[in-house]
């Protein structure tokens, strides 16, 4: 299941001149309310295998992308990222609103992928990082900082992972979906593919322009 996680008062840095921000979207320190904490090692895998291939979102839109991560890391602190801004309107305007002071809140859509339990707290070992956004949105979420994606996005990206092969299962779970949603979300998936396994990234984007053409095709 991916998941959002919020975090307040994070800015490492902005350049107004290059349209540069740098953000931490991750506390290793503290776990969230529902009790999960994240730690230094969980994000490793993700980092190393190319986290500059992230998105930057606008409040986790992702018809509305802000940048490009051009460094992901992370330290004894947190996990941080470091976006150059587009120079569409978009990207303009959350420059200045960085510049004002605006933007205090980011955040981060990962899935947990290994944990084990301490007392009452879920520690993560593993996670994926899908994407970082800036919150402008929502506002300051700090009691409540794990949102659900809605259910059939979730199934969808759970399901589609799970399939070495395009099969009948997939389409029928797609039927009732909105396509460009759908489509949507396979291109995230693909642009995450693991940049270390030439054979594994070149299967699964062959499945996943597989579904897409079918997808077009049939609805």
């Amino acid at each position: 299941m991916m998941e959002y996680s919020n975090l307040i008062q994070n800015m490492r840095d902005v350049d107004t001149k290059k349209g540069i921000v740098s953000f931490y979207f991750a506390n290793f320190e503290t776990p969230d309310s529902n009790g999960r904490l994240v730690t230094n090692g969980s994000m490793s895998r993700t980092i190393n295998a190319g986290g500059n291939r992230l998105k930057h979102y606008k409040n986790h839109d992702n018809g509305i992308v802000l940048g490009k991560i051009i460094e992901l890391g992370k330290d004894e602190k947190g996990a941080y990222a470091v976006s150059q801004l587009s120079k569409s309107d978009e990207g303009r305007n959350i420059l200045i609103q960085y510049d004002e002071g605006l933007i205090n809140e980011h955040s981060f859509g990962w899935q947990m992928l290994k944990s084990h339990k301490e007392g009452e707290i879920e520690v993560a070992e593993e996670v994926r990082i899908w994407e970082v956004s800036s919150m402008t949105g929502w506002g300051a979420h700090s009691e409540t900082p794990m949102i659900n994606l809605n259910s059939h996005q979730s199934e969808l990206v759970k399901e589609f992972q799970a399939m070495s092969v395009v099969n009948k299962e997939l389409l029928e779970l797609l039927q009732n979906q909105d396509k460009k949603e759908i489509i949507t979300i396979l291109n995230d998936i693909s642009a995450r593919l693991p940049m270390t396994d030439k054979e594994y990234q070149a299967s699964q984007q062959s499945e996943i322009n597989e579904v897409i053409s079918l997808i077009n095709t049939k609805y």
